[in-house]
């Protein structure tokens, strides 16, 4: 079992002026449960560790004997891992910075429906690249053409369910 959490778990109650019985009566269950955690016998689910967390008003992590640094020594993601989770954040932030602009130009007290029409189809425009590339960074491996023009054809359908000029077919009547 995890030392660390036994330890904590002590070293938390003990600051808190929490008794194992106490905790046991908070967490409605019985007070050799909470004396099994202390001893280092078992561990709490994940539930009634947040549960814990919150009461003695330490994280998760600490409960648990995470430390960054520590862990980091015993262990490194693979470069190609690295390589990835820079790459979806780098493309994260570039759609954030390509769409953040436009959503703070609607003002919905101010622009009327068609300003934010145009808006939000200045923002359909640039979203099957930006859809495309998060699927490539999260599979792995690039989406095919046809995806591609799956993905644009889909977004056009959608802006003409919102364009203004739109008429109503006989379904819709």
């Amino acid at each position: 079992m995890n030392n660390k959490f036994s330890i904590r778990l002590k070293e938390a109650l003990i600051a808190n002026g929490i008794s194992q019985s106490a905790l046991a009566k908070e967490l409605q269950m019985t007070q050799q449960g909470v004396n099994n955690w202390v001893l280092g016998k078992s561990q709490p689910d994940y539930d009634t560790l947040m549960k814990i967390a919150y009461i003695v008003d330490e994280s998760i992590d600490y409960l648990l004997g995470y430390d960054r640094s520590e862990f980091e020594k015993e262990f490194s993601m693979t470069d190609e891992l690295k390589k990835r989770k820079a790459n979806y954040k780098a493309e994260i932030e570039q759609m954030d910075n390509a769409i953040s602009p436009i959503i703070k130009e609607v003002n919905f007290n101010k622009t009327t429906p068609e300003e934010t029409l145009n808006l939000i189809s200045r923002t359909f425009d640039i979203l099957p690249e930006f859809v495309g590339k998060l699927v490539e960074i999260q599979t792995g491996k690039e989406i095919s053409e046809t995806e591609k023009e799956q993905a644009k054809q889909y977004i056009e359908e959608m802006q003409k369910k919102l364009s203004p000029d739109k008429k109503p077919n006989d379904n819709e009547k």
